[in-house]
């Protein structure tokens, strides 16, 4: 075989530059980037087997212990975030994990409690039923209080896959191996991406809300049941306005007035504060469930008049009548004789003024009937 010596190198391939003639920003060789693409195009079949491989071999390596443990890393992660909710509480084991407290709260369950859609007899909708039937070996008495969020099963195993690469990923930066460096920069890209997608699909996973309640006193617990539709910036935020968009939750004062007419037929006119009338929130199924004490007491100034229609036979809407009357101090030594003697030990018999102030809701039929009854009493004494 004839072998021809190469002639001189083409007039456009020029010498290379002595390194202090190179001006800034310039390859030193103008054949280094075509070489590197050439190399790139060689071996960038290869070097996606290999980063393959590699992750698969990792993945193998993580038991399912570990990736379940990075799924409640998650989950603490977002129990620290449990507004607009007061609290969340994270995969409770027993009714008694699930206090019995009058503000509103979600619960989470665990993984492995998991519902579809359509299942009335999943084992989600079974353990949220014994949370909200009973505290302990006792009923529960706010049963009003209680929304519960359930992994959908399908959902779920992508998530834990996703962790499970995610847990892979990670390893190959902490623990390169025999990996190139160019291929370690590759895998920490890849672990930002992973990142960002497993945080939608936790939302995605647990995505299933479950909300009881009853349409009347007295009537079957019935269970709504949400696919997780609104997108907050965490779980519990997804929940809230989930459960807000199809009117199972109340976030502010409006309408909540027209709640509390509604309510009084059921209620009756044993409600004396508001104290009193948020404790019955919290406990039936069949009022509004609220989102935060505050809203009530926002709405309770607007009920407890124009909001609120009169009841048979009440007169009309009650409205504050104040008044202060004189006391005879005889009228006081019947009624506290303690204080009365306490008083005079400080101050003289003709010093001692007494008065009673008197403030009550009054509807304007009984006013004048009140004022008669106040000036009476003044003119006796």
């Amino acid at each position: 075989m004839n072998r021809r010596k190469l002639g001189p190198p083409p007039s456009w391939i020029p010498t290379a530059k002595p390194p202090q003639e190179t001006e800034a920003g310039d390859a030193a060789d103008p054949l280094k980037n075509i070489f590197s693409a050439s190399r790139t195009a060689r071996l960038g079949d290869s070097e996606d087997e290999t980063l393959l491989q590699t992750l698969n071999n990792r993945k193998q390596q993580i038991t399912p212990a570990t990736v379940i443990g990075e799924l409640t890393t998650m989950l603490f992660a977002e129990r620290r975030k449990p507004a607009p909710f007061s609290e969340i509480l994270l995969s409770p084991s027993s009714n008694a994990d699930v206090r019995d407290a009058r503000n509103l709260r979600l619960v989470i369950l665990a993984h492995n409690h998991t519902h579809s859609s359509g299942n009335t007899v999943s084992i989600a909708r079974k353990k949220s039923a014994a949370f909200l039937s009973h505290y302990g070996v006792g009923p529960r008495r706010y049963r009003n209080t209680l929304v519960f969020v359930a992994p959908d099963p399908g959902k779920l195993e992508e998530l834990l896959e996703e962790l499970r690469s995610y847990l892979a990923w990670k390893s190959m930066i902490e623990l390169p191996g025999g990996l190139e460096p160019r291929l370690v920069e590759r895998c920490k890209a890849q672990v930002v991406k992973v990142a960002e997608r497993r945080e939608i699909a936790l939302q995605e996973a647990f995505g299933w809300v479950l909300a009881p309640h009853q349409t009347e006193p007295g009537g079957p617990v019935e269970w709504e049941e949400l696919s997780l539709s609104a997108q907050g910036k965490s779980l519990a935020e997804s929940v809230a306005l989930t459960l807000a968009a199809a009117g199972l939750i109340r976030m502010d004062d409006l309408g909540l007035a027209e709640d509390i007419n509604s309510a009084r037929a059921w209620l009756g006119d044993s409600i004396h504060s508001g104290a009193q009338l948020a404790d019955e929130f919290a406990r039936h199924l069949y009022l509004p469930r609220l989102i935060d004490d505050r809203i009530l007491q926002n709405a309770l100034h607007t009920a407890l008049n124009a909001g609120i229609k009169p009841r048979q036979g009440s007169g009309g809407p009650k409205k504050v009548c104040s008044a202060s009357i004189r006391l005879d101090q005889d009228d006081l030594a019947r009624i506290a004789p303690q204080l009365l003697s306490k008083l005079l030990s400080v101050v003289s018999a003709v010093d001692l003024k007494l008065t009673l102030q008197i403030d009550a809701l009054v509807p304007d039929t009984a006013r004048a009937q009140l004022e008669e009854i106040l000036t009476e009493h003044t003119n006796k004494s």
